[in-house]
């Protein structure tokens, strides 16, 4: 899940660097971080844990929900009794016309892994997207899609990015769905399994996150302290693609997943810009960073990727 505090960030980064105002996007994520905080009051943010499951919508925002069958929508249901909502929840065409936009964002094989996907609204301005598994092995997912935050192209395709990271990274073929236990597993154990050991997220934890930085961040306790995320991101933001970034180590890697593919790739020596490149090192992660990038310039020809 990604917050539309972090949504502001990027898309006040691509307005500054687009105005030629020459800030390096690191140095403009830092000082977009900063100004927010003035605005913070009307912004909701999530913090996830490496040890407990993405936070989701309420039933109650719920607008409609479609399972995916051979790439279609079909079979709507949980259609909302909110009467602002229910004329939307029977617009089929138009459910319909934002699922043919993430099909050709998103690589084939991350689609063929949506099996449902559930429109809702926490209000403007809050939570964007999400995803979950539905499957033990973490084949099968669940899409949300915050309708009232589809406005700006670019914070939406940031978005879809971010969450295919999380489809990408602790999906089927990353992790033993059968094996959550600290003795058994000697890789990480996450809310989804027992890593494997070639796993991106768990080379990612050896990399970042493993003994000094994990025990950082659980002596904080920083999974019910959403405050203490920014203060931990400000002690460490050389580290940190941006203060998303720092919720968890889920959060830490989907948002390095949608800096590499749609932003400029950073040269530096910094964690932050190493976090980055990291994905470089993977001939097929190449490969799918380049799908993606021309299947967003041909959805969106006005806009220039990489950011």
């Amino acid at each position: 899940m990604k917050s539309m505090k972090m949504k502001l960030i990027i898309m006040l980064c691509c307005l500054s660097i687009l105005s030629g105002c020459g800030i390096a996007s690191k140095e403009t994520f830092q000082y977009l971080h900063r100004y927010i905080q003035a605005i913070e009051q009307n912004i909701s943010t999530a913090v996830n844990s490496t040890l407990y499951f993405m936070l989701l919508p309420d039933e109650s925002q719920i607008i409609v929900t479609y399972d995916v069958s051979d790439n279609k929508l079909e079979y709507p249901h949980q259609l909302t009794t909110n009467e602002y909502w229910a004329s939307y929840s029977r617009e089929i065409e138009k459910h319909q016309q934002l699922w043919l936009n993430i099909t050709s964002i998103l690589p084939e094989d991350t689609v063929h892994n949506i099996h449902r996907l559930t429109l809702y609204s926490d209000g403007y301005a809050n939570e964007l997207a999400a995803v979950e598994p539905l499957s033990w092995n973490n084949e099968k997912w669940k899409l949300y899609v915050d309708v009232s935050d589809l406005n700006d192209p670019i914070q939406w395709v940031d978005t879809l990015v971010h969450e295919h990271g999380h489809i990408l990274t602790l999906g089927q073929h990353q992790m033993d769905g059968d094996n959550y236990s600290t003795y058994f597993c000697d890789t990480f154990v996450t809310d989804y399994g027992c890593s494997e050991e070639d796993a991106y997220i768990y080379q990612f934890y050896k990399q970042f996150w493993e003994e000094e930085m994990i025990e950082e961040w659980e002596a904080r306790g920083l999974a019910e302290d959403d405050d203490g995320v920014g203060w931990f991101y400000m002690d460490y933001e050389d580290q940190f693609v941006s203060e998303y970034a720092a919720t968890s180590i889920y959060e830490d890697i989907a948002e390095a997943w949608s800096y590499y593919v749609l932003y400029t790739f950073p040269e530096g020596d910094e964690i932050w810009e190493k976090k980055v490149q990291f994905f470089e090192s993977y001939p097929e992660l190449r490969e799918l960073k380049s799908i993606i990038l021309e299947n967003v310039t041909r959805e969106y020809e006005d806009i220039q990727f990489p950011i």
